[in-house]
């Protein structure tokens, strides 16, 4: 492990542990007010709301539903019924309405969830799209690490561009793969659709009450 990581760690330890030590040195020996009691009963809360309320800046209807549902359950259930309901409000409705989140959106792009390979719209034209998108950022990269060299700054700082850079393009080449791993998976459960429906005719919903394989000429009585 190098020594800048190591030093990261201790120094993210460290500020974590005075965020908890930090109010029981100033605090302890002293008596509250009420009022300041109430404020700080409060306070969890309102930093639990600052963390997640960006999440309900949201265009999904589903999204903003869910989150009237829960408001609801909140005024009259306690908190774990309120988490569950929740929970399970977001799941449906995103499952009816849709809305589902993308998977990856960190290199400026949107891949959508059809990276996985049991998506069933990864043969679509989004699908290509994305494929393209990322062919281009992995050029881009690849640029990118070729002029590292040429940039004037210190060796150190070259290794650990270069490490970066190097990091991004493996990513973007594992996203590129699984699109591509997808949408040949969604060209073969068609092939094999269309096949299984050639080979068994008869399974086929016959239409407008007609005898199936008769052209249509031949009518049905019971």
């Amino acid at each position: 492990m190098e020594a800048t990581t190591l030093l990261t760690l201790v120094l993210m330890a460290c500020s974590t542990y005075f965020t908890r030590v930090i109010g029981y040195l100033l605090l302890r020996g002293r008596t509250l007010s009420p009022r300041m009691q109430y404020v700080m009963e409060s306070l969890p809360g309102c930093v639990l709301i600052s963390v997640i309320a960006p999440a309900f800046v949201s265009e999904r209807p589903a999204d903003l539903l869910a989150l009237v549902v829960t408001l609801v359950a909140a005024s009259r259930l306690p908190i774990l019924p309120t988490v569950l309901i929740g929970i399970a409000s977001a799941g449906a409705l995103r499952h009816w309405l849709g809305g589902w989140p993308p998977v990856v959106d960190v290199w400026g792009m949107q891949v959508s969830s059809s990276t996985s390979a049991s998506a069933s719209g990864a043969a679509s034209s989004s699908g290509g799209n994305d494929i393209a998108a990322l062919q281009r950022k992995l050029k881009e990269l690849q640029q990118a690490l070729k002029e590292v060299a040429s940039e004037n700054i210190d060796a150190k700082a070259k290794q650990q561009k270069s490490k970066l850079l190097q990091t991004q393009i493996m990513m973007v080449q594992n996203q590129i793969e699984a699109l591509m791993r997808a949408r040949q998976q969604a060209q073969i459960d068609k092939q094999r659709e269309q096949q299984q429906a050639a080979e068994n005719p008869s399974q086929s919903p016959s239409k407008g009450g007609k005898a199936p394989g008769l052209g249509g000429v031949v009518d049905v009585y019971v």
